[in-house]
């Protein structure tokens, strides 16, 4: 695993499986059961036009009676289990006292979107892994982060009207994009404001799939 990027509340880390591990992971994720994110209800983290990107069943692996090297129980499918191990080296094994890691299998397909939010509140930073097979960086899909807001400017979240966000937003000047690149892992501090820029038509039948999650702290 190589660390790309460390700074800004952002850490960037490539070759984060080994390729039996992956083919592993991916073949798992074709069978999951995915459903749409506002299949039971309007579920407002994503805005109105944002789409409806499918997420799989959401597993979480522990700190709770860890050794240093893994946790005595992953809790998760066995495909899961490399990268489970990895998150909980990266973000729930040290002084940070961070209990849990959610893992989510997630697929975006054209013409979806995640509008501007940050992971704080009820979660303690987030992560996501890219699985996708291929990218373009014409394809859309890119993880957006905003590096220069302080918290004054946080907008607020645009449900029916989306006037004072666009207002916010103008103060947000400097900021960087992470391409979905195959095997790569990138994990967000709370307070990282980030969005997803919308998957393009020209990506077909390609789909941007992850596996995502949130971390949680010890109380």
């Amino acid at each position: 695993m190589r660390s790309l990027y460390d700074a800004d509340g952002i850490r960037i880390f490539d070759d984060v499986l080994r390729a039996p591990e992956l083919r592993t992971l991916q073949s798992w994720a074709e069978l999951v059961p995915y459903q749409g994110v506002h299949h039971d209800q309007w579920r407002p983290v994503w805005r109105l036009g944002e789409g409806e990107p499918l997420r799989g069943p959401t597993w979480s692996t522990s700190a709770t009676g860890s050794t240093n090297e893994r946790p005595a129980d992953l809790g998760c499918p066995p495909a899961l289990e490399p990268l489970a191990t990895v998150l909980w080296r990266l973000l729930l094994h040290g002084p940070q006292r961070l209990a849990r890691v959610s893992l989510t299998p997630w697929i975006y397909p054209r013409g979806t979107a995640l509008g501007l939010h940050r992971d704080d509140g009820r979660f303690d930073g987030s992560y996501i892994f890219y699985s996708v097979p291929e990218w373009d960086v014409h394809w859309g899909g890119l993880l957006n982060c905003v590096t220069d807001a302080p918290d004054a400017d946080v907008p607020p979240r645009a449900i029916l009207d989306a006037t004072a966000e666009r207002l916010s937003v103008t103060s947000m000047g400097r900021g960087m994009w992470i391409a979905p690149v195959r095997n790569r892992l990138v994990t967000l501090a709370p307070h990282v404001r980030h969005f997803i820029s919308r998957i393009d038509p020209s990506a077909g039948d390609r789909p941007r799939t992850s596996i995502g999650g949130f971390v949680h702290r010890a109380p």
